[in-house]
């Protein structure tokens, strides 16, 4: 879309073409001993208020038109990261939404490697592991905040121990001695 201010990083528009050109790139790139991030995750198309966007597609569109490529590159190209997107869909951050996280990504697809925001994406820390985020970019965003839902119940333990070692082995398969 013209809106999109970040096109050039993209594949294109076509969701088969995306993908198909997503996965040889995403092989040669971990061939070399890096591990590919795929982003942005998902229906990421509008630049100027992308924290605030709230897509509202139909679940067919969603199948058909923003999900394609990012399954070719789970599933055809061995993926080992996903950024998540700044929008929201359908009124939740895309960071912190367990339906295109854990339900479909790891859930559906079957992919078990990180998934990471984009850059100061993460508004509520326990909502983004609860879902399935399992690293807040830059860095640790609001640690205090974590510790508090962790201590009071909020925080689900078992996403939370998924997460450290999602992370934990990605770290180990590319640690350069």
């Amino acid at each position: 879309s013209p809106l999109c201010g970040r096109n050039f990083e993209y594949m294109g528009e076509d969701p088969y073409l995306a993908g198909k050109l997503a996965v040889p790139y995403i092989q040669g790139l971990q061939s070399n001993g890096v591990a590919a991030c795929v982003k942005h995750y998902a229906c990421n198309n509008e630049e100027r208020h992308r924290h605030k966007t709230d897509v509202e597609v139909s679940e067919r569109a969603l199948r058909e038109i923003y999900l394609p490529a990012f399954e070719m590159a789970v599933n055809e190209g061995g993926a080992l990261s996903i950024m998540a997107s700044y929008n929201l869909f359908r009124g939740t951050h895309c960071c912190h939404n367990g339906y295109l996280i854990n339900d479909i990504l790891k859930g559906e697809w079957g992919f078990d490697g990180v998934v990471m925001s984009d850059w100061n994406a993460v508004y509520h820390p326990e909502k983004a592991v609860n879902a399935g985020n399992d690293l807040a970019m830059p860095g640790p965003i609001a640690p205090d905040a974590l510790t508090a839902a962790y201590e009071n119940g909020t925080l689900d333990r078992q996403a939370l121990s998924l997460s450290a070692e999602r992370v934990a082995a990605l770290a180990k398969t590319y640690a350069r001695p």
